[in-house]
């Protein structure tokens, strides 16, 4: 008999009954391969690996926030001004029925099949195209379409560290000491009551996170909070109507059990058992001759360091690159001076760094 082949016995034990033999044919396949335990040795920290990778990566990403000053939801009658092939200006009247908002712009979708024309800092228009009205996608860009800066680019490094008050109080608390809290609310899901709590600032916090609470007051008959020795999970964030999530947060604490004092009372964010540290990072340009220096799109900066400039680095070495340009209109013996000084001055810049390096 093969191996897949099986004899089944009746289900009935009785005299009467007489067990058949019956065989069935079956296989067993499975499309799911196992991975072998040996292929998996290690667990990967997906904050760690993204700290290394941001380290050894050269390319900086910059993010920016587009604030509008002004706003038309009304959508009145517009003219789009345009230019044709011959460099002729002309307009166009947009009547405020064809005017839509796509993605956050405003602007009109083209009616013209055959238009010649074309905007501004836009491409050539074809039917059906969306067009926005200025300022438009190019506005983004660091070089308009004309090669002028749409924005300057202001070179920052880290400065220092500075605290401050964010809650005005007589007990001597600021940012170090937390996120401040101004505001207590009540919060009912599912039939059970919580606690909530509006932040001066934006806290930072997420549903799941840990949190400890200081100069907090325990209503409790025995103090059963625990609030000098327990971290709290955050239930969720945002209010009663679940807005303002940025500076609202819940926990599952009774109410009635809690209470806060403005100013003193405040909430930091626990990451991996360590409360965060909060203070406002100082930054602070390179400014040559009481100029600050921008960066430009395919432009380096240099300048001349024999005019007076500042550079503060409080908080360790700073590499610095020195190059020697040779200008025509200065007398020889001027430069022969100056590389005669310069070289004794590097040569005791250099000693002192050595010294203090031996130090380390």
């Amino acid at each position: 008999m093969e191996e897949t082949n099986k004899i089944l016995l009746n289900s009935q034990r009785l005299p009467d009954n007489v067990n058949v033999d019956t065989q069935i044919q079956f296989d067993l396949q499975n499309s799911n391969k196992p991975i072998p335990l040996n292929d998996i040795d290690t667990t990967v920290s997906q904050f760690e690996q993204f700290e290394k990778e941001r380290k050894e990566s050269s390319i900086y990403r910059f993010y920016g926030v587009v604030k509008p000053v002004i706003s038309n939801p009304i959508f009145n009658d517009n003219i789009k001004i345009y230019e044709d092939e011959n460099n002729n200006i002309k307009t166009k009247d947009i009547l405020s029925s064809a005017i839509f908002e796509k993605d956050g712009w405003i602007g009109y979708y083209n009616d013209e099949p055959d238009e010649d024309a074309f905007q501004f800092n836009d491409n050539k228009s074809a039917l059906c195209d969306f067009y926005p009205f200025d300022p438009g996608y190019d506005r983004l860009k660091m070089l308009d379409s004309d090669n002028k800066q749409n924005y300057l680019l202001k070179i920052l490094y880290p400065h220092s560290n500075k605290d401050i008050v964010l809650v005005k109080n007589n007990s001597g608390k600021s940012l170090k000491d937390g996120v401040p809290v101004i505001e207590q609310f009540n919060v009912e899901s599912n039939g059970s009551l919580y606690v909530g709590f509006r932040t001066a600032m934006n806290h930072g916090l997420n549903a799941g996170d840990r949190i400890q609470l200081l100069n907090f007051i325990d209503l409790t008959s025995s103090n059963e909070l625990k609030l000098t020795t327990k971290y709290f999970r955050v239930f969720r964030t945002g209010n009663q109507n679940n807005n303002n999530k940025l500076r609202s947060f819940v926990i599952e604490i009774n109410p009635l059990d809690i209470n806060f004092t403005l100013g003193v009372s405040s909430v930091k964010r626990v990451v991996k058992d360590k409360p965060s540290q909060y203070y406002v990072r100082r930054y602070k340009s390179i400014t040559v001759d009481n100029k600050d220096y921008f960066w430009k799109e395919k432009e380096l900066v240099l300048f001349d360091d024999t005019y007076e400039h500042s550079v503060d680095n409080p908080n360790g070495l700073r590499g610095v690159l020195f190059m020697d340009i040779d200008r025509k209109h200065i007398p020889k013996k001027y430069i022969w001076l100056a590389n005669l000084v310069g070289k004794q001055y590097f040569a005791d810049v250099n000693k002192k760094v050595e010294e203090k390096a031996k130090i380390l």
